[in-house]
């Protein structure tokens, strides 16, 4: 236990009353924080949220980008993390977003945007049916649902334009089917 497993159970027990459960599983997958952090690295968010018993949450602060998304149809929120720890990987996923203005179903992109030039890792998240009023400087939360696919370089500008506009009806069907 604790840092590089130096601890043991018999030091804990001469120092404090102790406990000692045995290692809790579920599925067959023991619930540690090494599992949890495996899982989403792995992009396995729906492992981690049944490891968790909650859905992994990235939390933030909306942050202005380069507008792209606005250009092409799909404006997006940019999270800049305020928390610093493990990503998921790269791709892009179904999640709830939620904002002082409310929650909404959302596609979040997680990466370095190969189709559009490549850069540093960044979060973004395209609300469904939102209004389009600023969401800049304000705290934010966001549910990872699920992977839908991992990030892609695309031929062209269409053809990213196509495909977001194919996760964007997969995010609804998966957290809005009745809409």
């Amino acid at each position: 236990m604790g840092h590089g497993r130096e601890g043991t159970t018999d030091w804990l027990a001469e120092r404090i009353p102790t406990t000692v459960v045995p290692p809790f599983e579920i599925d067959g997958s023991r619930v540690s924080s090494s599992a949890i952090r495996r899982a989403v690295t792995e992009g396995d968010v729906v492992l981690a949220a049944r490891l968790l018993g909650r859905p992994f949450v990235l939390s933030g602060v909306i942050v202005g980008g380069q507008k792209l998304g606005r250009t092409i149809g799909f404006p997006t929120a940019n999270l800049a993390r305020t928390i610093d720890g493990v990503l998921p990987s790269d791709g892009v996923y179904a999640a709830w977003f939620h904002s002082p203005r409310g929650r909404h179903a959302a596609a979040l992109a997680i990466g370095t945007r190969p189709a559009v030039g490549g850069g540093p890792r960044s979060i973004e998240a395209y609300l469904m049916d939102y209004d389009g009023a600023s969401l800049y400087g304000m705290a934010c939360r966001v549910e990872v649902v699920a992977k839908l696919r991992d990030e892609w370089d695309f031929p062209s500008l269409d053809a990213l334009v196509e495909q977001i506009g194919r996760d964007v009806e997969k995010v609804r069907k998966l957290l809005v089917p009745n809409a």
